[in-house]
C-alpha cells in the first residue's frame, strides 16, 4: 500500500480524535504523493459533505475551491524562480494574522520548502514557533537535509516512500497500457494514481507523440527540430508543469538510448549537459520557447545531421 494512503488513514484518525498538530513536514521524493496528500487534507478539513469513510466529497463548494486554489483560507506557496523569498513568507504571515474569512481554521502549504532563502526560513520559523490555535502549516520537501533544523524540529515529520518503478509499470501494463509507455511513465512518478492518470490522459498522449518526434529530430541534428518548437512543442507544452515534464521525458529517453546502445557516450554526455542546462534556465524562469529553440540549435550544431547511432 502506498505510504500516502497509510498517511491519509492516520489523518482520518487524527481528525476524528482531534489530535492534529499545527505543523507538518511531508518529506520524500517527487511523485510520492506529498502534494496530493496535502491538498486532500485541506479538502478533508474544509469539506462540507465528508463521506461515511472519512473522505472529502471533492464536489462541494469548499472542495472545488481548494482544488482550484481559490479558497481564501487555504494558501499555497511555491518558489518564485529558484527560491522562496522572504517577501513571500512575510505576505503569508500578514495574511494569516487576519481572522479567517469564513470563521474557521486557516491552512497554508509551502511546496519545495527546502528552497526557502535563509531569511525566508528564519521568518517562517518565528511564525510557526508561536502558532495560532486555528492555524495549520504543511511543508513539502524533496530534501529534508536542506531544511533549517529548527523548522524541522517544530514539525511532525511524515516520510513518503516511493512505490517501486517495477510495481508501477506492472500496474500500468495490467491496465492495458503499452510496455514502452508504461516504462516511461513509471520513470516519471512514484505515485500509482498519478501514473494511471497520465496513462489515461489523451492530452498527455498527444504531447508524448510530438515530444518523441522532436527527440528524434534532435538526435539527428535535423533542422526540423527548430521548426518543431513553434509548430508542435510550444502549443502542446503550455504551462510550467508541462515544460518540466517535457525536459524530464527527454532525459529519460536519453538514458534509455544509452542503455540500449542507440546513443553514443559522446552524444549522451552532450544531451545530459544540454538538457541539464535547459532545466537550469527553466528554473530561472526563462521562457519555454527560448529554452527549446536554444536546445534545438545546439543539437543541430552538435549532431551535424548525423543519426543517433
Amino acid at each position: 500500500m502506498p505510504t500516502s494512503t497509510v498517511i491519509k488513514e492516520k489523518f482520518k484518525h487524527g481528525i476524528d480524535t482531534q489530535h492534529l498538530v499545527h505543523a507538518y513536514l511531508f518529506a520524500g521524493e517527487r511523485g510520492t504523493g506529498k502534494k496530493e496528500t496535502a491538498l486532500w487534507l485541506a479538502e478533508r478539513l474544509f469539506c462540507l459533505n465528508v463521506t461515511e469513510d472519512g473522505e472529502p466529497c471533492h464536489t462541494c463548494r469548499n472542495c472545488r475551491r481548494i482544488a482550484n486554489y481559490e479558497h481564501p483560507d487555504v494558501q499555497v506557496i511555491v518558489p518564485d524562480g529558484q527560491t522562496i523569498k522572504v517577501e513571500q513568507v512575510q505576505a503569508l504571515r500578514m495574511e494569516f494574522n487576519k481572522s479567517s474569512l469564513e470563521g474557521g481554521r486557516k491552512l497554508f502549504i509551502i511546496e519545495d520548502a527546502d528552497m526557502m532563502t535563509p531569511s525566508a526560513a528564519n521568518r517562517l520559523l518565528t511564525f510557526i514557533e508561536e502558532p495560532k490555535s486555528d492555524m495549520m502549516a504543511i511543508l513539502l520537501t524533496n530534501n529534508e537535509m536542506n531544511m533549517l533544523p529548527t523548522i524541522v524540529s517544530r514539525c511532525q515529520v511524515l516520510t513518503f516512500t516511493a512505490t517501486s518503478r517495477l510495481t508501477i509499470q506492472q500496474t500500468l501494463e495490467q491496465a492495458q497500457v503499452g510496455t514502452k509507455k508504461a516504462h516511461l511513465i513509471s520513470q516519471m512518478t512514484h505515485e500509482e494514481k498519478e501514473a494511471l492518470s497520465l496513462a489515461r490522459d489523451e492530452a498527455f498522449g498527444e504531447r508524448l507523440i510530438q515530444a518523441k518526434q522532436w527527440f528524434q529530430h534532435l538526435c539527428e541534428g535535423n533542422m526540423m527540430a527548430f521548426i518543431d518548437v513553434q509548430k508542435h512543442i510550444v502549443p502542446l507544452f503550455k504551462d510550467k508543469e508541462e515544460t518540466k515534464q517535457l525536459l524530464d521525458i527527454l532525459m529519460i529517453w536519453v538514458k534509455d538510448a544509452v542503455i540500449s546502445g542507440e546513443l553514443s557516450a559522446r552524444k549522451a554526455d552532450f544531451f545530459f549537459t544540454s538538457i541539464s542546462h535547459a532545466k537550469e534556465r527553466f528554473m530561472a524562469n526563462v521562457g519555454m520557447q527560448n529554452i527549446c529553440e536554444q536546445l534545438a540549435l545546439a543539437c543541430i550544431q552538435e549532431m551535424g545531421g548525423l543519426s543517433c547511432q
